[in-house]
């Protein structure tokens, strides 16, 4: 999906997700129920514009909120369809949040959103929504936050197009609320994982900081400590993103964890605060150096000169006359002007000192020099030099290999010392290649399992024989999913969608550097199975009651009924409290897209000083049913004629009826499809009891 940013007299952020809405004053709501389709609602008008004659309808399947939605159709030709909203009036300074929600059938499609001071495609001017591939078949809620900076009346403008493709469109619940003048700062990502790296090298990343909210975001700077580091400071405007990069520079081995945090001015909403992580080894496990890169010493590398002289330690290049590189047309040139003259030209810092082995080419200019070859233990303290050999450099290159067995073990640096004579002649160093025969073994038997229930990926492995690594790494598609270094032989990825394929595999960190990668695996996520635990107090029903087990991403509507003389006093899905059914004697509540479990809870109060009872008075049976459901009365009912009976779907449509004269009766289910529906019982005054009905 591509997400743009538009600015033109307003910001706005385009963002395609699922977000929290805080309002004030509500200048558009339409859910397109209101009106019989297809007749869009009143002020409401569609533009045909290319001229196929197909254009947006309310439709009566496909909402996000049943009954009703509206929807372009797929004609065989290309799409160019607008729809119009009502014109409304926005206030210098002040933020708005536009949001609806919106679906495609199995073809991709395009839609933009835009806003315009006519109900006209000629007339809409400023862009502040594009989605140009959709291909969700679940709704999906789409929004903009508008900041006027003058006062305008508007009509916002939703265009689906596309090349011919034939998918469908549908789209409900648009809403256009002020905001209130609070910034919300929102981080992406939320935390990062710099991977293991030398303590040589440097890794960094980006996070992008967006105001969600309806007031600027003042950022005054950020606060973390070494070794990772950063520099921001910003005024964002409502709905507008900005990038910062963070590095991590470590300069000694370990695993390390900071948060950095965003110092902002007055209050605000949201978490101004990431996780930062890394690991990183004690140094270079290996390396080769020609000195082609640049005219510096290349990175790691470095040099300690004491003398009262000219000399030096620099990369040659190659003159008109003369190539005294081995490889290339660079080398490393280590200048002596007197005997007691220190010149030394040295490694970057090497992890396994003793079990590795160095070779490299050498020679002079004209006149044979000594070149000491050897270690130091600090890197800026000639006096910690340590003599290998000293070998004589001629004027023709040769390769001298070294191994360091007998080196002390806080050697950390290789040393070539330009020996002590007066000839004030260049000694030349080219090709350096440094080799540790130490094996970083990795993980094996790596092994990937689907979670019972689905929803998450377990993977589970060996550590390596013969080693003791300090974690390590999961890679998940190539890319590191593990916030942490895991120090178990275990790690489940919570982070899957549903039938996507994925490949795997882990590596082992150790002092020394990260191993090659295991065994790859390859499987299907499951997203598997979900549960929405609903339950009501006396006095009405919720249809479905109980835990109801729903495939991954499912949609499950429940319906709240109250008794006579009363009402819905309260309705909490998952601890938040639905406003729009209290008072009502009946509400439909649908969760869509399940991907969690839910909890649904509903409770009733009289609408008069004497409760009615409870009337239970009826039975049904079997219930799951097949071909048949019998209703049974007791004596209080049967053989009054009185009684009749309607079967719904969850949508509210009446698919069955009839009369109810003995006291058992039979009502065949052949018409209707496996599901769930409500039978509802009346008399002559009108609803007695309503049961959930399950065909099978």
């Amino acid at each position: 999906m591509r997400k743009n940013y538009f600015s033109f007299v307003f910001t706005t952020v385009l963002l395609v997700l699922s977000a929290g809405l805080s309002g004030q004053t509500v200048l558009l709501d339409e859910n397109f129920d209101g009106v019989t389709p297809p007749v869009l609602p009143e002020g409401w008008i569609a533009e045909n514009s290319s001229g196929t004659g197909t254009t947006w309808v309310t439709y009566a399947v496909f909402a996000h909120s049943p009954p009703n939605c509206v929807a372009v159709f797929g004609d065989w030709q290309p799409k160019d369809e607008w729809l119009f909203s009502p014109e409304v009036s926005l206030q210098e300074g002040v933020s708005y949040r536009l949001s609806f929600y919106y679906r495609t059938s199995s073809t991709p499609l395009q839609m933009q959103v835009k806003m315009g001071e006519g109900a006209s495609s000629g007339e809409m001017t400023t862009q502040v929504f594009l989605d140009d591939h959709i291909n969700h078949t679940v709704h999906t809620e789409g929004f903009a936050i508008i900041t006027p900076d003058e006062d305008m009346t508007v009509h916002f403008g939703w265009n689906v197009y596309d090349g011919g493709n034939q998918g469908n469109m549908y789209m409900d619940d648009i809403l256009l609320v002020e905001m209130e003048p609070v910034p919300e700062i929102s981080l992406h990502p939320q935390s990062h994982n710099f991977g293991t790296i030398s303590i040589n090298e440097t890794a960094s990343t980006s996070f992008e900081i967006t105001n969600l909210g309806g007031a600027p975001l003042q950022i005054t700077g950020v606060e973390t400590q070494p070794p990772f580091y950063a520099e921001f400071s910003a005024t964002i405007a409502p709905g507008g993103s900005e990038v910062m990069e963070v590095e991590f520079l470590p300069d000694e081995a370990g695993v390390f964890q900071e948060d950095l945090i965003f110092t902002i001015d007055d209050s605000f909403e949201g978490s101004n605060t990431v996780t930062l992580y890394g690991v990183a080894y004690e140094a270079l496990s290996g390396f080769f150096e020609d000195f082609e890169g640049s005219s510096e010493l290349p990175e790691g590398w470095s040099s300690i000169v004491e003398s009262t002289g000219n000399a030096s330690v620099t990369i040659y290049e190659a003159g008109e006359f003369y190539n005294h590189a081995y490889s290339g047309i660079r080398a490393a040139r280590l200048y002596n002007r007197y005997a007691d003259d220190v010149v030394i030209l040295v490694t970057p810092e090497l992890a396994n000192l003793n079990n590795g082995e160095i070779s490299f080419w050498t020679k002079v200019a004209v006149f044979p020099e000594p070149l000491i070859v050897g270690t130091l233990a600090d890197s800026d303290d000639h006096a910690s030099f340590y003599e290998i050999a000293t070998i004589t450099s001629l004027d023709e290159y040769h390769q001298h290999t070294f191994t360091f067995e007998d080196a002390p073990d806080d050697h950390a640096y290789i040393a070539f010392r330009h020996g002590a004579t007066e000839n004030m002649r260049p000694l030349f160093i080219d090709d350096v290649e440094w080799t540790v025969e130490t094996v970083l073994s990795p993980p094996f038997n790596l092994e990937a399992f689907n979670l019972e229930g689905g929803g998450a990926i377990l993977l589970q492995w060996e550590a390596p024989e013969d080693a003791n690594p300090m974690g390590y790494n999961v890679y998940r598609n190539d890319q590191l999913i593990s916030d942490e270094l895991v120090e178990e032989t275990d790690f489940t990825d919570f982070d899957i969608e549903h039938e996507a394929t994925y490949n795997y595999y882990v590596t082992a960190v150790y002092p020394g550097g990260e191993s090659d990668p295991s065994n790859i695996v390859e499987i299907v996520g499951d997203g598997g199975y979900r549960m929405i635990h609903a339950s009501a107090g006396g006095n009405g029903e919720i249809i479905p009651e109980g835990t109801i087990v729903l495939n991954y991403g499912d949609n499950q509507d429940f319906e709240i009924i109250s008794m006579e003389g009363y009402i819905i006093s309260s309705l909490v899905v998952d601890e938040e409290t639905i406003d729009e059914a209290i008072g009502m004697q009946e509400y439909t509540f649908s969760f869509l897209n399940v991907t969690d479990d839910h909890e649904i809870h509903a409770e009733f109060e009289s609408t008069v000083n004497i409760k009615l009872p409870v009337v239970e008075n009826f039975k049904i049976y079997p219930n799951p049913a097949r071909n048949f459901v019998t209703v049974a009365l007791d004596d209080t009912h049967t053989g009054k004629g009185n009684l009749s009976y309607r079967i719904f779907d969850l949508q509210g449509r009446i698919l069955l009826k009839g009369e109810l004269p003995s006291s058992e009766n039979i009502i065949y289910l052949d018409s209707l499809k496996p599901g769930i529906f409500l039978l509802e019982i009346l008399d002559e005054s009108g609803k007695l009891k309503v049961f959930r009905l399950e065909k099978q």
